[in-house]
């Protein structure tokens, strides 16, 4: 009971269902498998990034993005950064070269990206919409909360992350949402935040078999 209660904390904290499988012991389901391959060092280095948050606490951003950095695109100014999910999806955000260099980021390390929930826009038609914004997934409602002036909606994507979405009740009205369609969650590069989390930026040091 203490493991099944320990897992749903984990999931509701955004923690990828493959490290929590890995970590309380569980076989694969139907849902993990879809996700990409990666090692158990990588898995160790996701809880380790997790629990340092959990402890380090809290912001107010719903939507909370971990992966491993694919490529870096530098400028004069900013740079592109892109990350590759457990699931799958490229996340790709822009930031200053002092950031980038502040939190010293290069490819393969382990980043999270979190995006406040107003700046989620929703698109409605089977079509991928033509955007300037970089970042469009397309999911199924799964909650919508309907207010006086604004609603909530939450988005599952193919992988089973959900996207919040908070928008005015008027378009949610116009759009004809409801649970069960589909739509597409978009939000440009900028919007996303990327944390490092201090030390684990660094290589693992751990001896093998250790669990944070």
């Amino acid at each position: 009971m203490i493991r099944k209660a320990r897992a749903v904390e984990l999931l509701k904290g955004h923690i990828p269902l493959p490290v929590v499988q890995r970590v309380l012991g569980y076989g694969t389901s139907s849902v993990g498998t879809s996700y990409v391959s990666f090692s158990h060092e990588d898995i160790r280095q996701v809880m380790k990034l997790f629990l340092e948050r959990e402890s380090t606490g809290r912001t107010s951003a719903r939507n909370a993005f971990f992966g491993r950095v694919r490529a870096i695109h530098r400028g004069d100014i900013q740079a592109e950064v892109h990350l590759e999910t457990l699931g799958g999806h490229r996340v790709v955000t822009l930031i200053t070269g002092d950031s980038l260099q502040r939190l010293a980021i290069e490819e393969g390390k382990y980043l999270v990206g979190e995006v406040k929930a107003p700046w989620v826009v929703l698109v409605s038609g089977p079509e991928e919409p033509h955007l300037s914004a970089e970042n469009r997934f397309r999911g199924t409602i799964r909650r919508l909360l309907r207010g006086k002036v604004t609603a909530e909606v939450t988005v599952e994507l193919s992988d089973g992350t959900e996207l919040c979405a908070v928008i005015t009740a008027d378009s949610a009205d116009r759009m004809a949402l409801a649970e069960g369609t589909w739509v597409w969650a978009v939000f440009s590069a900028n919007a996303v935040v990327l944390h490092g989390y201090g030390s684990l930026l660094t290589p693992w040091s751990q001896a093998p078999g250790e669990i944070p």
